[in-house]
């Protein structure tokens, strides 16, 4: 195995620990109260209630595919450059296509700077995803840290179905996911690694929740 390779291996094994160390969250949506101001490129925003939540009993489902425009995007969160943001959420991968979440950087001026795919299915198409959704049933939570790049002064989540049907990766049936208890949380920039200009470090499932 490469020193490159080595590092990387053990840099990802100590970031996987049961619970990270915040700072504090400088953002979160449990869905109880409402949308809590998301928009749809596509359609409307989709708010429902299910049984077996990680909290409470309101969650957001998507039941269409990105393909077709399908896109959910949460009002503007600030952020400081040069600081480590970890993105988490809750997600239940029902079928059909790979439920996908990430961040659209902006400016002082709500400019759009860049894309950055975060948690979603493991292809180069769209790229930068660091933590993988498996094909696996029930309740999980999945979390990606990343430095915000000079220049950036606030994010929108984003997330989306894509796959299934038009990629190789996806579960069987209509395209159905279920969202829960986004957040972003401020975290020590120490625990960052810096990768082309965007500081990103990377975990699989955080934690998982068993649902009885």
């Amino acid at each position: 195995m490469s020193r490159v390779k080595i590092f990387l291996a053990v840099a990802a094994a100590s970031l996987v620990v049961p619970d990270l160390v915040h700072a504090g969250f400088v953002y979160m949506q449990d869905w109880e109260a409402g949308t809590g101001g998301w928009t749809a490129k596509t359609g409307s925003v989709e708010r429902v209630e299910v049984s077996g939540a990680p909290s409470g009993t309101w969650v957001q489902q998507i039941n269409h595919n990105n393909v077709d425009g399908y896109y959910f995007y949460s009002p503007f969160i600030s952020v400081t450059p040069g600081q480590t943001y970890e993105i988490s959420a809750w997600i239940n991968w029902v079928g059909g296509g790979c439920p996908f979440l990430g961040v659209y950087r902006y400016d002082y001026n709500h400019h759009l700077l860049g894309k950055d795919w975060l948690i979603g299915a493991p292809t180069s198409n769209p790229p930068g995803i660091v933590t993988i959704v498996p094909m696996v049933d029930g309740w999980h939570q999945y979390s990606a840290q990343l430095v915000m790049p000079a220049g950036t002064s606030y994010i929108k989540l984003v997330d989306k179905v894509w796959g299934y049907g038009k990629s190789w990766y996806g579960k069987p049936g209509s395209d159905l996911s279920y969202f829960d208890n986004h957040a972003v949380a401020l975290v020590p920039l120490p625990a960052a690694i810096v990768m082309g200009g965007i500081g990103v470090v990377f975990s699989q499932i955080a934690r998982r929740r068993l649902v009885r």
